[in-house]
């Protein structure tokens, strides 16, 4: 049972709260017992010092969910009562869906604190209506009805006083009055639930989003210099803005690249497809949907070279150089593009490996001689202690971690594709030699798929013609490719 749900940003502070009971804490009472009980909940999920936490008890029968939100960098806690035998994940999906319906409600790709506190009164009804005696209410958590219930465009004022309106003229009406009004409204009623009817917009317009994020891991062979994929997967979905008037229906054509989906997942309002899933037929719902999800499977692909990279960046590292063997060196290549102009947000998280791993002859035979000798024992256990120091450096700025031994090279917001950026570093004051332990990248690209995927085509079509009743109005389409990095590393 769900006793308070609460919003706050990236570094905890409260945005909203929703309070189920009188006895529901606020949530700076509730905050200072999770410092005190278990304070790595507060954790950011990017904090290397001690990994976060998403679920704890914080008393007898309490237990406190967190779901981060990476869309809106936002933090959602529920306190709810651990008496009952629910699902941890039923509790983490309810939190999902509510961040998703808020973004489907408010017709935003992304939610700003601003936003929230603004909208602080139509948030609280929305919590009201998806929430049904501390038990969650599935069956109101359909954009399309909330928005029904809680119109977005007109103030909470205007919604009062027009219902009131509507009483006054009920009263005065006959009864065979109320109830021919009553039949006719059910008869405008919405075709699907996902979709309202009767929707008139000045201009026609749908547009897709295909998103796919990399999660990859290489195998780096110095010798070669070269790399090789140890195991690699393609998460993708594709998103769909629909803002078209009355009941069209859309024909979607999507080219594949002769590769196979694996467990696709599709919005209720798509017809199943016979076979494979690169023609979707659908009823678009209004606003913004998540139409597919699939994933690509890298390791089964037979297109796909273990040699070969996957998306634009391929990274190699040569470890080990210099007189003293305590200098790396890191090549980045970006791969030309007549769609993509550059790549956003390029970084390469450094980690070098421990010394204890670089001379494990040397820590046998001084743990045979040091056995009792603390000191000895804590200098061989340590990393090396110099930080990394940059020899020469094509692009961007480096940036030492607090911990030993790692450093982030961070590029500029943009950076062309074509270029072939290197870094070369040291350890200052090494007594050993350097090696490399991983290598992480992340970075964003607009304009091209690493599977290849694409749209083909998209047709409308309605019963009434988008354009008989306007002649001037046009119909707008319109398609996006996003390649994003999950975990990418390559390791030695």
């Amino acid at each position: 049972m769900f006793i308070a749900l609460y919003i706050t940003d990236s570094k905890n502070s409260l945005i909203f709260q929703y309070l189920l009971g009188s006895n529901s804490p606020l949530f700076s009472h509730l905050l200072a017992r999770i410092r005190t009980v278990c304070p790595s909940l507060l954790s950011r999920d990017d904090d290397n010092d001690s990994p976060p936490l998403f679920h704890c008890c914080v008393a007898k029968d309490l237990e406190i969910y967190k779901y981060h939100s990476q869309v809106n960098n936002l933090n959602y806690y529920c306190l709810a009562s651990g008496a009952d035998s629910r699902p941890q994940t039923e509790t983490f999906t309810f939190l999902q869906l509510l961040d998703q319906t808020l973004l489907k409600y408010f017709d935003k790709d992304q939610l700003t604190v601003n936003k929230i506190i603004n909208n602080y009164d139509r948030i609280t009804m929305i919590f009201y209506m998806c929430i049904n005696s501390g038990e969650p209410c599935v069956g109101s958590l359909n954009s399309n009805r909330i928005k029904r219930v809680i119109p977005i465009k007109s103030d909470l004022s205007k919604m009062i006083n027009h219902t009131a309106h509507t009483l006054q003229r009920a009263v005065r009406q006959p009864r065979q009055g109320i109830l021919a009004s009553t039949s006719e409204n059910l008869e405008t009623e919405e075709m699907v639930p996902w979709r309202s009817s009767n929707l008139k917009y000045p201009s026609d317009e749908i547009y897709v989003d295909i998103i796919e994020t990399i999660h990859v891991i290489y195998q780096a062979h110095h010798r070669h210099k070269s790399v090789q994929m140890v195991t690699g997967t393609i998460n993708g979905q594709v998103n769909v803005k629909s803002y078209l008037s009355g009941n069209p229906t859309v024909e979607m054509d999507i080219d594949l690249a002769g590769n196979e989906l694996y467990a696709p997942s599709l919005h209720e309002c798509v017809e199943m497809p016979q076979g494979s899933p690169s023609s979707l037929y659908f009823i678009p719902p209004d606003g913004i949907c998540n139409l597919l999800n699939y994933t690509i499977d890298l390791d089964m692909n037979p297109k796909v070279k273990a040699t070969r990279p996957v998306g634009l960046v391929s990274v190699v590292y040569k470890d080990g150089l210099g007189l003293n063997h305590d200098e790396f060196e890191i090549h980045v290549n970006i791969s030309n593009s007549p769609s993509v102009p550059h790549i956003q947000d390029l970084k390469l998280q450094i980690e070098l490996q421990p010394r204890i791993q670089e001379l494990e002859e040397q820590e046998q035979e001084a743990q045979r001689d040091a056995e009792m000798d603390p000191e000895v024992k804590e200098e061989r256990n340590q990393l090396e202690d110099g930080k990394i120091k940059v020899l020469r450096n094509t692009h961007g700025r480096f940036d030492n971690s607090v911990h030993p031994g790692k450093g982030t090279w961070i590029f500029d917001s943009n950076t062309p594709v074509g270029s072939l950026p290197m870094l070369r570093g040291c350890v200052e004051d090494a007594k050993h030699p350097v090696r490399i332990k991983c290598v992480g990248v992340s970075y964003t690209n607009e304009g091209l798929l690493p599977s290849g995927i694409g749209l083909r085509r998209i047709n409308v079509r309605s019963p009434t013609n988008l354009r008989e009743n306007n002649r001037d109005k046009r119909l707008f389409k319109g398609v996006k490719y996003v390649c994003r990095t999950g975990d990418f590393e390559i390791r030695s």
